[in-house]
């Protein structure tokens, strides 16, 4: 059995039958979360550093910062895959992307 024990850190009531292995579950499952979040993490620096080459090419032809119709497919694609919400996500991952400063981050 996992050192993490049922009640409130895993929300798992400490009285529910099975408790245990519920417990086991909730711990093996959290791991598999922060690996997933770590993969988006590094898939999103890899997307800002993509996007900082585009822009750097751009520029260097006298072209926008933005590309408002590129940023609008995206934003599609997030919103047809994920729901209303994509369009969210959408919004941050491209912010990160446009070059903000640190202090936006």
């Amino acid at each position: 059995m996992s050192s993490i024990i049922a009640g409130p850190h895993t929300g798992v009531p400490e009285a529910a039958p099975g408790a245990d292995d519920a417990v086991a579950t909730v711990v093996r499952l959290r791991h598999r979360i922060d690996e997933t979040d770590a993969q988006l993490i590094e898939l999103i620096e890899q997307r800002i550093a993509l996007s900082a080459q585009v822009q750097t090419v751009r520029k260097a032809t006298g072209g926008p910062h933005l590309a408002l119709a590129r940023e609008a497919q995206i934003i599609s694609r997030y919103r047809t895959s994920l729901g209303r919400l994509g369009t969210e996500v959408a919004m941050l991952v491209l912010r990160l992307s446009r070059g903000s400063t640190t202090s936006d981050r």
